[in-house]
């Protein structure tokens, strides 16, 4: 179909599988040879965040929310999830298996009676609980409603790295806003430039900003950003090289880089000397009819 091909997050999960972004990274280059436009994009952090449903066998979670929760209230279904957990299913990426119960941390639950486990891997709630994990994780979902949050450290720096330097990578970011975020939601593009740039030299400084603007704006088509040229919108960031650092982490997300000075967004500030201005100005963008 001639179909663009963007590979989000490109990573690959557990142990066994540390390495193969090699591979994956060569098939987009020889798509790429072959005439097609092939990108990756990644963030700077060797873990990822989800919901907690998501480490759960497919047909779990077949109906959506309602049919879900009503499944796991089932004895019998509890025990078949354990058995696909142990034995995998054809086609589907079996993360407890890949990672271990003792890399899957509880981020955010809704009620005050689970609270003490944000913050804990299952292994650890459930030593807490006196339960065998898959007994806490199904619990967890039924008393939350479904509604758990996740973070599962299960990739490695050195394919991080692979992938984030690689010519066609564009760095970019999400996060669940919630009070356990995952760190990227505050510190994605400053640890790139203070860490990855600054600190490791795996990028020249140009490099870095350009994966983070032209090569986005350029790939997605969006016009009149991306770039610093007369008659393109005035996006523009105000950093110290020397200085620019995230300080989120896993423990602590919610924490604010330090070194940006001053940030534009459409000609108006938004933040001026460090500080938020309260004037806010961005828009949603869109693709040019015209292209990039």
């Amino acid at each position: 179909a001639r179909t663009p091909v963007l590979v989000s997050h490109h990573k690959a999960v557990g142990n066994r599988n540390f390495g193969k972004v090699e591979v994956t990274l060569g098939l987009l280059d020889q798509a790429r040879r072959q005439g097609l436009d092939t990108y990756s994009d990644i963030y700077p952090y060797i873990a990822g965040m989800s919901t907690m449903t998501s480490v759960l066998p497919p047909w779990v979670l077949a109906g959506g929310l309602p049919a879900m929760l009503d499944r796991l209230g089932d004895p019998a279904v509890r025990a078949q999830i354990g058995r696909d957990i142990d034995a995998g299913l054809p086609g589907w990426e079996n993360r407890i298996n890949a990672v271990g119960w003792d890399n899957i941390v509880i981020t955010t639950v809704n009620t005050a009676g689970n609270r003490d486990l944000e913050g804990m891997t299952l292994a650890q709630g459930a030593a807490k609980r006196n339960k065998a994990p898959l007994d806490l994780l199904v619990d967890l979902l039924l008393e939350e409603g479904g509604k758990v949050g996740r973070i599962t450290r299960g990739s490695c720096d050195a394919d991080m790295v692979r992938v984030l330097t690689h010519e066609h990578t564009m760095i970019g970011s999400d996060a669940i806003d919630a009070d356990k975020a995952h760190p990227r939601q505050y510190g994605t593009f400053p640890k790139v430039l203070g860490e990855i740039v600054r600190e490791r030299h795996l990028l020249s400084l140009e490099a870095a900003v350009h994966k983070m603007t032209g090569l986005t704006a350029r790939t997605f088509g969006l016009g009149d950003v991306g770039l610093i040229e007369p008659g393109r919108r005035a996006d523009l960031v105000l950093f110290d090289p020397a200085r620019i650092q995230d300080t989120a982490t896993y423990a602590d997300p919610c924490r604010f880089p330090i070194g940006i000075e001053a940030v534009m967004v459409g000609g108006v500030w938004s933040v001026r000397d460090g500080r938020m201005t309260g004037r806010l100005n961005g828009r949603v963008l869109r693709k040019a009819s015209h292209g990039a």
